[in-house]
């Protein structure tokens, strides 16, 4: 029964081949060695003898194999045809690469396919082996490099393997992360896997033409930098790879990647009388402020806390220019009196906005301190300066007094001119009343230089003054006298 079957197969190919059908042979590549052959050439006619010249192998026969070489085509019908046998120049062939070179024969078709094949002859496919052999007996069924040629009419060509093209990813990383400030820069990284992929990356969603948003792919990477002048809004962007040969590698996209160009951070206050609240002010608990915060993203929700608290806050929300508009905050009434700090959080970008100012009653520090010293030095000073004056009037005037008073008493019986005149003056009083005076008690002004010299130079316009006084007196005949003169 087998036979009949075999027959009946062998029937069949012959009409085929008869009819000029074609049959495609494909090289059992899981049966053969790896490693790659190279021919001197990569096509010829089918009545080259023979087929070719020499053929360089990647890599070396196996142990025990490596003496012989035999290059057989294989026949659709599963048996070989003979290209050449039993090859000897440049043996041993264990060694990689190597290269084995084909023998002339004797006629001229000798090595060609059209004798290799023989009645198989026909356009299509064929597997050519090289066949690693001993030194004796026959090459084991797996021991061979193989390589494909492509038959059509009179020629023959290599067959290259059709190798799909390899896949490729890519990703996509902006940094700042999230966002960028208007008036600064950002940069877009694109990453392509394999990183042997040669091509171009397309930035889309920048504010840059096609060719300025393009970039070639180094090493897997492309990296594009770009400057923020647009509004505050949300961009969405992307990476495009663009293989340089379609046939090598696969194009691929990023995922979207959702970017924000927000303002420059900013807050600005206000009280319930609309005056302008600056950073650091004074804030009693329970008073009331207004918040403008900037640098959130477009309708970006807003988190709102105060350090060294426990309050809840509501949360606030941006607008579509990203700006957190008349948001208003009460201090709690029981915030611990010293620096605090209310931070605005957005929730997308993490932007953090910070409001700092101080607990306590407005003013109470700078009503202390001016009122203690004013109250200390008013008091001080007016303590002092009265207490000398009338310690210093009195003093004078008692002493000037009394003295002025003995020395009337003694030289004129005690007149009232001659007591008022010496020692009751308030200039003698604040010298310590006359001349005697100054020496027994020089007052709290004698301590320097300059008040004695001024003491002195009184004290000696008083003997001037009292003797001119005393002269006066004596020559119109009142001294030592009473009641009324000649003269009156």
């Amino acid at each position: 029964m087998k036979r009949r079957l075999h027959l009946i197969v062998m029937v069949v190919m012959a009409v085929l081949l008869g009819a000029g059908g074609t049959v495609i042979v494909t090289a059992d590549e899981a049966a053969a060695l790896p490693g790659t052959v190279t021919l001197d050439r990569t096509s010829g006619l089918i009545t080259d003898g023979p087929m070719f010249s020499q053929a360089t192998v990647s890599a070396a026969c196996p142990e025990g194999h490596r003496d012989k070489i035999d290059i057989k085509v294989a026949k659709p019908t599963g048996t070989e045809g003979f290209l050449a046998v039993n090859i000897t120049e440049g043996a041993p062939f264990g060694s990689a690469p190597f290269t084995v070179r084909m023998p002339t024969g004797s006629t001229p078709d000798a090595g060609s396919l059209k004798k290799g094949l023989g009645t198989s002859l026909a356009d299509g496919v064929f597997p050519i082996r090289i066949k690693c052999k001993p030194a004796t007996g026959t090459a084991d069924a797996e021991n061979y490099f193989a390589f494909n040629v492509e038959i059509t009419g009179e020629s023959w060509r290599i067959k290259e393997e059709t190798v799909p093209a390899v896949s490729t990813s890519t990703s996509l990383s902006a940094g700042p992360v999230k966002q960028a400030t208007i008036g600064s820069t950002y940069t877009l990284t694109a990453t392509v896997t394999p990183d042997n992929a040669v091509g171009s990356v397309f930035f889309s969603g920048t504010d840059l033409g096609n060719s300025a948003a393009t970039v070639p792919v180094v090493n897997g990477v492309a990296t594009l930098q770009a400057s923020v002048n647009s509004p505050v809004r949300t961009k969405s962007l992307k990476a495009t790879f663009a293989p340089t040969d379609v046939t090598k590698f696969e194009g691929s996209v990023s995922a979207d990647v959702s970017y924000a160009f927000v303002d420059p951070k900013s807050v600005r206050a206000r009280d319930e009388e609309g005056e302008a609240v600056e950073p650091s002010a004074t804030l009693e608990p329970g008073q009331k402020i207004r918040l403008v915060v900037k640098g959130f993203r477009p309708e970006e929700s807003v988190d709102v806390a105060l350090s060294g608290s426990e309050a809840q806050f509501t949360d606030g929300t941006a607008g579509a220019d990203g700006v957190l508009n008349d948001y208003e905050f009460t201090v709690p009434e029981d915030a611990a009196d010293g620096n605090a700090t209310l931070s605005f959080t957005g929730a997308d970008g993490g932007t953090e906005v910070d409001f700092a100012f101080l607990v306590g009653e407005a003013g109470g520090e700078t009503e202390g301190a001016t009122e203690g010293s004013t109250e200390g030095s008013t008091e001080g000073g007016t303590e002092g300066e009265t207490e000398g004056a009338t310690e210093g009037a009195t003093e004078g005037e008692t002493e000037g007094a009394t003295e002025g008073a003995d020395a009337g008493g003694a030289d004129a019986g005690g007149t009232d001119s001659g007591g008022a005149d010496i020692g009751g003056t308030d200039t003698g009083g604040a010298a310590d009343g006359g001349t005697g005076g100054g020496e027994e008690n020089p007052g709290p002004l004698a301590s320097t230089g300059s008040v004695g010299l001024s003491l002195g130079i009184l004290a000696a316009l008083l003997l001037v003054v009292g003797g001119f006084v005393v002269y006066h007196a004596h020559r119109s005949g009142r001294l030592l006298s009473f009641g009324p003169t000649p003269r009156d």
